[in-house]
């Protein structure tokens, strides 16, 4: 019922009236009465029975003591399966490469290339082109942590992990259908003082948490990823599935310690490519990207430098050549993944790295009260398309909190914004 309902593109008030004729016929077992029960139904069946959460227990020293943490991790490869096996899900997804190409009315004998799913990227044809078996798929996890949101269990605090499939079309991912953003575990938050905030040992520790629990989530995938795993869709043959990280989206703060990076005031501060500090500013010169066949290149050294010269040389020279920290990565222990291809630019948080700092605000601290005026009035008066909504009526300029969707619309004008000024 539930496919037959979505897949004919039936309103919320269609779908009402057609249970209650449904009734009136007299359907046996049949007990919606409105898509408000609709989607109540659809939520619970989304919560996982085999993907459940598993207790897991970490530990890391500080201080000369092991602390010991309890954290709560599902299996990314059973929600995966789910996710496949799942009927309001399993008919739109992909799982080849598409090249797809539209031709304009200004340029119709020229092809442009169209990139408007996961699956329609070179990095995708890349994994699958890398796959060990010719008859095997890519199955595509996205995975987003944020550290400035929490959640409380009695007096503990914990930040969320989220998983999507990239498999499932883009329209499936803000859906309360299995297709949409999954909770598959939680680091727990790290309280520390300012004191703390500037020891090595105290941020050596907290890395070492967030490692270990992101390990955990990534135990599974490194176990199939090179051999698949087999699961039915509907009623077609199996398909081989090999999981590789397709995505990975945090702050920048997080960044830092996804990717073992000393920090904002290192020499190369910068997560996707080695450019120095001091070049920061050259914006049409390209520099070499960061690559973990480059990181495992340079740990390597790290070491031999160690052995040769002692611990304290060594980090210096690592920090001098990338702002490489020597600790150990749970990326980098991906075979097929590379972490570095994986990380996404959250363009909400390119400044400071925390929520507050967003490229919107930085904008209108510049702008002159009638230059306010007119900027709203041209972005209210642009017309909704496709998935862009309505600028809020009240405008953007003046808005002293905006709610997610409002920051994730107006991202989507920020060009038209530039402009405008």
């Amino acid at each position: 019922m539930a496919s037959h309902v979505f897949f004919q593109g039936m309103t919320q008030r269609d779908i009402t009236a057609h249970f209650r004729n449904l009734k009136k016929c007299g359907l046996p077992n049949f007990t919606l009465d409105s898509f408000k029960e609709l989607r109540q139904t659809l939520k619970k069946d989304r919560m996982s029975v085999t993907a459940a959460f598993r207790s897991h227990l970490i530990s890391a020293e500080f201080e000369g003591q092991r602390i010991q943490h309890h954290v709560y991790i599902r299996d990314p490869i059973d929600i995966m399966k789910e996710v496949i096996r799942d009927d309001s899900t399993r008919q739109h997804m992909q799982f080849y490469p598409v090249k797809k190409f539209k031709r304009t009315d200004e340029q119709p004998s020229r092809d442009v290339r169209v990139y408007d799913e996961l699956w329609t990227t070179k990095r995708w044809w890349k994994l699958q082109d890398s796959l060990p078996k010719h008859d095997g798929c890519v199955g595509a996890i996205i995975l987003y942590s944020d550290g400035t949101s929490a959640v409380k269990f009695g007096q503990k605090t914990v930040h969320p992990i989220y998983m999507w499939l990239g498999n499932v079309p883009l329209r499936e991912w803000s859906g309360n259908g299995k297709g949409g953003c999954q909770l598959i575990g939680f680091q727990p938050e790290i309280p520390a003082t300012d004191q703390q905030k500037k020891n090595k040992k105290f941020r050596l520790y907290r890395r070492s948490v967030y490692h270990k629990v992101i390990g955990v989530v990534l135990k599974q995938i490194r176990r199939y990823e090179q051999v698949g795993f087999r699961v039915r869709v509907g009623t077609e043959f199996d398909k081989l599935i090999f999981p590789r990280l397709f995505l990975l989206q945090a702050d920048l703060a997080e960044l830092y310690i996804i990717l073992l990076l000393l920090g904002v005031n290192s020499e190369f501060k910068c997560p996707i490519c080695l450019v120095p500090q001091a070049h920061l500013h050259r914006l049409t010169k390209q520099f070499p990207k960061r690559s973990l066949e480059q990181a495992q290149r340079q740990l390597q050294q790290y070491q031999w430098t160690q052995d040769a010269k002692g611990t304290g040389v060594a980090v210096k020279e690592l920090a001098s050549l990338s702002s490489l920290c020597p600790e150990k990565s749970a990326f980098r222990r991906l075979k097929c993944s590379d972490v570095y291809e994986s990380i996404a630019a959250d363009s909400l948080h390119v400044f400071g790295g925390l929520y507050k700092d967003h490229v919107m605000q930085k904008l209108f601290d510049n702008l002159s009260t009638a230059k306010k005026e007119q900027v709203d009035s041209y972005l209210i008066s642009l017309p909704s398309y496709g998935s862009l909504r309505h600028v809020p009526k009240r405008g953007l300029t003046n808005l002293e909190s905006f709610i997610c969707m409002e920051i994730q619309d107006a991202m989507k004008v920020n060009g038209l914004l530039v402009l405008s000024t």
